[in-house]
């Protein structure tokens, strides 16, 4: 059975889950080349999946995201990696599932401390026995630069991220 909406601007979507758009990030969206119709926001469903974000391709393929900003850390990965945050992702519905990370330091430092490993281990296996970030793609953002892991992950319809 699918969850009650929130407030009253959620609605179902066709696959089942509850949605809610909010109009000024979705004109922000919409003028970048996306179709309004194809941009929902806090998606949600019964298996557990809430994504912050969700774009439909012209075919219809679903990229599906869930944000997160790191404050400093002592491990960044394993603070990216938490179980609720892996497992909302690992259960949303879409073709493409992507955590896309606001994270501090370089590249290089990023690189040296193993965090690509780390991360292509638990996109290629994941963790625990759910297999929670199982096939995630995960995007950080850091301050000279963007790790992408797997790298060469199509991580957006239009090639802007």
């Amino acid at each position: 059975m699918v969850s009650p909406p929130r407030s009253p601007d959620c609605w179902p979507t066709e696959c089942g889950c509850w949605s809610r758009t909010t109009p000024a990030p979705a004109d922000d969206l919409a003028r970048s080349g996306f179709a309004g119709d194809r941009i929902d926001f806090e998606i949600k469903n019964d298996a557990g999946g809430d994504a912050d974000v969700r774009l439909l391709d012209d075919n219809g393929n679903a990229f599906v995201y869930q944000m997160k900003r790191l404050n400093n850390p002592l491990d960044p990965v394993s603070e990216i990696t938490r179980g609720k945050n892996l497992g909302q992702l690992t259960h949303s519905v879409g073709d493409h599932r992507i955590m896309l990370v606001d994270g501090q330091g370089s590249v290089a430092k990023w690189t040296a401390e193993d965090a690509v490993e780390r991360l292509m281990e638990i996109h290629q296996n994941g963790r625990g026995r759910f297999e929670a970030g199982k096939d995630v793609t995960f995007v950080i953002r850091l301050d000279d630069g963007t790790l992408v892991v797997p790298p060469g992950s199509k991580t957006d319809p239009k090639d802007m991220l």
